[in-house]
């Protein structure tokens, strides 16, 4: 939703209050300091996440690190940090605003059951990375798991038909039966996608199976079809083709195959869902004679050698595990002449070796670089067609090598990445007092630092959790140094890093087929427009003048008041363009609430107007790709019995205790006035009531307004929403969409900007009226561009009464020159609950599914950390995750495995 603007004045005596005050802020200053750092290359961005599969009544905790790409440094020139949670359909659900100190920041999404099952898209920037386009933004899908009614029968499994005219029916049984019955609408709509088109149909809802049939020219490998209630549940199914054939394609080790030279060729296989399709297959000539046997991995990648000849065309033929006949695929044609260049390790080298056929002997040179910087140049003369030259693995740094073969023209002639893996010493050691667990037992985790050098800090997280829920992502070594250099999705990138002894032939083969056309460097910037990086929290924009020129005010003076704890004051001369930057304080959780005023000699701020620049999030990039039920059946189940478990005890414990859900509050003393009832009778009855009494007595010193009072106080009724922009929009929780009504009127969509800086003192009372009487007209009233047929028919609506009908405006009046402005604080970062067992009056069961997070650990003045934590009631195994992160670049993954038995500690250390 736009933030519009609105004129809005100062009032005299704190208008002549802030022309007492002297501050000068100079713009030149940040523009040099901006200038000093717009030749630096691109930031990288890793978030650590415990899993990538989660309940939609969990947190999804998250730790950032970013760091310059080139050098694996801490940054310095970005102190925040955007992370978005993107819904399926393409829509930020969830946004925050992450403080970065020395390139570290922390957060986490409380998911709720506003979040509909799905896979959903992670994905965090910073504004100096958005120069470089998509290449540096963060990416991790996530699966969100819920509680439903039999959800996987909504849609019933279609069935393809081959129609005799050409063309193929795909028909299936849709059934609103299973759908939650009061969250859905007399219309639903069938959404279909297979990554290349997408479309959607309205379907009339009578609540009995609906029989949908659709006509396609071609059948499509795979088709992802939702089914959408109209009222937040969207159920999703995937169809494949039943016989579907991989995508094969062979890649030589330097770029071509040349007559005459023993050649290493990587080959990869991708099936229908974007995933790697296990083959066998063999080599064959024109003239049909076998040539060489090959064989992938379980990522359908690998490799193979043979001496190819000129002018004998070899294809692969692979037999497909379905049964149906073996397909053949091309492999590149054999030139006559030119260049094959083999990279491989040899003892504490890395060695090149280059051949050549039909090429007369001249000067070569093999530039090695990494992350676009020029590490090694290897200088050299063929003789008889061979060139050979090495260098110690321990001069280059860990991560992908790009080794660059020239000939005495400079022109590139050969190409190959190489990845140098670097053995070391371990930066943390782990250590726990005891590897198998009772419930309930407290215990110590002891971690210590290896390093030789105390003085170096490293950084480190810990997290402990429930094994058989845990659907691992991708690791800090997995993502520092293979994914974030590589475009396109890299498949399970962890594989790449475990100990065994065939890792680096995996490893190998992906940087034949996959890395040596998309790898990241050198970097460079992209689109017209340009992003400084951010330090802080600021405002920016110009002045302009209202008429058809619309000219800049230059030499004019700014006045910018924050509204808050702290309190903000700073005065300004704008430059000869008219601009302005006010850098804020450091503030958590509500927008800030601003006030700007100019000041010009001549015209005494009338004629002009204050622009603010407003915040573009980046155009979301998500990737469709189906995701067979068999691959996350396994957890699914397990994450949804354990939400089971958490709801029913929850249900038990409340109904034991006395406990009364807030959304089932019943109404007494109901004193009504005529006006009272008339508004019932039109608007309907209220379920929740909360006094202005009640609001102010939870005012807090931090507190600016009556947003912020709900957000912290009452978010379990009234959810309050933030947009980017910072924009907030307050709606029931968990109820659909919901209208804001201010003594007895609906208040129109520009008037949405003044709630949340409303003062408490001036609020009567707050009702929740859920549902409203006949919502549709009253929605249709503000909204009134909304087609009849699609304004919502149920929803809700929040009444504010104000003390003596002040109304939303409350004393103010509009003046030119004067504008107000919602600048985004930094979210709020919410601690991670831990059980205080001795505080506990019932024995109400523990099922916790993460045992402890922990996203910067404390290290004491010797290198060592205690970690304390609790085993919880769930038995089973549990997986101990420790990453690391050093100044200079180095990363570190550790995991350990300890096990909760099933029985309870006799005595517990609570």
């Amino acid at each position: 939703m736009a933030n519009p603007k609105i004129y809005v004045p100062l009032n005299r005596f704190f208008y002549l209050l802030l022309l007492s005050w002297s501050c000068t802020q100079l713009r030149a200053q940040a523009l040099q300091e901006n200038q000093s750092i717009a030749g630096k290359g691109p930031e990288k961005i890793y978030l650590q996440i415990p899993t990538t599969m989660v309940a939609n009544d969990q947190t999804l905790w998250f730790k950032a690190l970013v760091s310059y790409a080139e050098s694996h440094w801490p940054t310095t020139q970005s102190g925040i940090l955007y992370v978005d949670l993107v819904n399926p359909y393409g829509k930020v659900v969830s946004h925050k605003i992450v403080k970065l100190e020395h390139g570290v920041g922390q957060g986490g999404f409380e998911l709720d059951k506003d979040h509909f099952p799905g896979r959903y898209q992670l994905r965090a920037y910073t504004q100096w990375n958005r120069n470089f386009g998509d290449d540096f933004l963060f990416t991790e899908y996530v699966q969100i798991v819920s509680l439903g009614r039999n959800d996987h029968l909504a849609i019933e499994q279609g069935r393809w038909e081959e129609n005799p005219e050409g063309g193929y029916t795909l028909k299936l049984t849709l059934n609103p039966s299973q759908l939650d019955k009061y969250k859905q609408k007399k219309k639903l709509w069938l959404y279909f996608d297979n990554g290349q088109t997408r479309d959607s149909v309205a379907l009339k809802n009578k609540g009995e199976p609906i029989a949908w049939e659709r006509h396609f020219e071609q059948r499509p490998d795979w088709l992802t079809l939702t089914l959408d209630s109209g009222m937040g549940q969207k159920f999703s199914k995937t169809l494949y083709a039943s016989t579907p054939a991989p995508d094969l394609q062979f890649f030589p080790e330097s770029g071509s195959l040349v007559t005459g030279i023993m050649t290493k060729i990587g080959f990869k296989s991708v099936g229908i869902d974007g995933k790697g399709a296990t083959v066998t297959g063999v080599i064959y000539d024109r003239d049909g004679n076998q040539v060489i046997d090959f064989k992938s991995n379980e990522l359908g990648m690998g490799y193979f050698s043979f001496v190819p000849e000129f002018d004998k065309g070899y294809y692969a033929k692979v037999e497909l595990e379905s049964g149906i006949n073996s397909l053949e695929y091309a492999l590149p044609q054999v030139a006559q002449h030119g260049y094959v260049m083999n990279i491989f390790k040899l003892g504490d080298h890395i060695r090149a070796m280059v051949n050549t056929k039909n090429v007369p002997d001249k000067n070569l040179s093999i530039y090695v670089s990494g992350r676009g910087r020029n590490l090694y140049t290897l200088d050299g003369h063929i003789k008889k067609g061979r060139f050979h030259a090495q260098i110690p693995y321990s001069e280059l740094p860990e991560g992908i090598l790009i080794f660059t073969l020239k000939d005495q023209n400079g022109q590139a002639v050969a190409e190959r990445l190489f990845f140098n893996t670097i053995p070391g010493e371990d930066l943390v050691n782990i250590d726990t007092d005891n590897y198998q667990l009772r419930k309930r037992k407290k215990s110590t985790l002891s971690l210590a630092l290896n390093s030789k050098d105390r003085q170096l800090p490293v950084e480190s997280s810990v997290l402990i959790m429930n094994k058989s829920e845990r659907i691992p992502p991708a690791h800090i070594r997995s993502f520092m140094l293979l994914q974030s250099e590589l475009k396109g999705t890299i498949e399970t990138p962890n594989f790449y890093f475990q100990e065994n002894s065939i890792r680096k032939n995996d490893l190998d083969a992906l940087l034949l087929t996959q890395g040596w056309r998309n790898y990241k460097y050198p970097a460079k910037r992209v689109g017209n427009s340009y992003f400084w990086p951010q330090k802080n929290l600021a405002v920016k924009g110009k002045v302009l003048s209202k008429g058809l020129r619309k000219n800049p005010l230059a030499g004019a003076q700014l006045t910018l008041a924050a509204l808050g704890n702290p309190f903000l004051f700073e005065n300004q001369t704008l430059d000869s363009l008219g601009q302005f930057q006010f850098n804020l304080a450091e503030t958590y959780g509500i927008a800030q609430k601003l006030w700007l005023q100019t000041k010009h000699p001549k015209t005494k701020g009338q004629g002009y107007k204050i622009v603010l620049d407003s915040f573009q999030p980046p155009k979301v990039v998500y990737e469709h790709s189906p995701i067979p039920a068999e691959r996350i059946q396994t957890k699914t189940l397990a994450i949804k019995q354990a939400q089971t478990d958490r709801a029913r005890v929850e249900m038990v414990f409340d109904s034991l205790f006395g406990v009364t859900q807030l959304d089932e509050v019943i109404l007494e003393d109901f004193h009504l006035t005529p006006e009272k009832k008339a508004f019932y009778k039109k608007y309907g009855e209220p379920d929740v009531i909360i006094e202005g009494e009640a609001i102010k007595a939870k005012e807090k010193d931090w507190s600016y307004g009556l947003y912020s009072i709900l957000l912290f106080n009452y978010g379990h009724i009234v959810k309050i929403e933030q947009f980017p922009d910072g924009f907030m929009l307050a709606h029931v929780h968990g109820a659909g969409p919901t209208l804001i009504m201010v003594d007895g009127r609906l208040i129109e969509k520009y008037e949405y900007e003044w709630l949340p800086h409303m003062d408490p003192d001036i609020v009567e009372k707050i009702e929740i009226i859920r549902p409203a009487k006949f919502f549709r007209s009253r929605f249709l009233e503000v909204f009134p561009e909304t087609h009849p047929l699609e304004a919502p028919s149920i929803g809700n609506i929040i009444a504010v009464e104000t003390k003596n009908k002040v109304g939303v405006y409350a004393n103010y009046r509009p003046t030119p020159g004067t504008t107000t402005a919602l600048v985004p604080s930094f979210s709020p970062i919410k601690e991670f609950y831990e059980p205080k067992f001795a505080e506990m009056k019932t024995n109400q069961p523990d099922l916790r599914t993460i045992l402890q997070w922990i996203p910067q650990v404390e290290w004491d003045a010797s290198g060592h950390a205690q970690i304390p934590f609790y085993s919880s009631d769930q038995a089973g195994k549990y997986t101990i995750v420790v990453e690391s992160y050093t100044p200079n670049g180095q990363v570190e993954y550790l995991e350990k495995e300890i096990e909760v038995l099933d029985e309870v500690s006799p005595n517990p250390n609570y």
